[in-house]
């Protein structure tokens, strides 16, 4: 009677062990609910805003900047406007993700293209804001 007991004992026990593991991992990936109004913070950077506006004529600009005449671009007329009236976190985290997006596979500094379009657009880069 000895081994049954043993091996029920082990095997209660291993079930025990894997309930608590599962419980752990899932309580881990729960996301913590922020009270509403709390202030945003500069702590997370890139995607920490969700873009709600259509930056596609930036990502133009920026690609006819690259290329650049004498004339301003078409595309100044679209994007700037879009970029200006941003609150300006907004607008480097929809820019830094346009660049992600539409260079897709190329190796590219997403920050520098961000930040030669807002600049260009007569827009500071924020402080300290990093594209990721």
């Amino acid at each position: 009677m000895a081994p049954v007991t043993r091996t029920l004992s082990s095997a209660a026990l291993l079930l025990l062990l894997l309930l608590t593991s599962l419980l752990f991992s899932s309580a881990s990936d729960l996301a913590v609910a922020e009270p509403a109004g709390a202030p945003q913070t500069m702590s997370k950077v890139g995607t920490f805003f969700p873009c709600k506006v259509d930056t596609k004529p930036c990502f133009d600009l920026f690609r006819t900047l690259m290329h650049w005449s004498a004339d301003k671009p078409a595309t100044f007329h679209t994007c700037c406007p879009v970029i200006c009236g941003m609150e300006i976190f907004a607008a480097a985290s929809c820019l830094c993700d346009t660049f992600k997006y539409n260079f897709f596979g190329i190796e590219i500094d997403y920050h520098w293209s961000m930040s030669m379009v807002m600049n260009f657009c007569g827009v500071s880069v924020p402080k300290h804001f990093k594209c990721t």
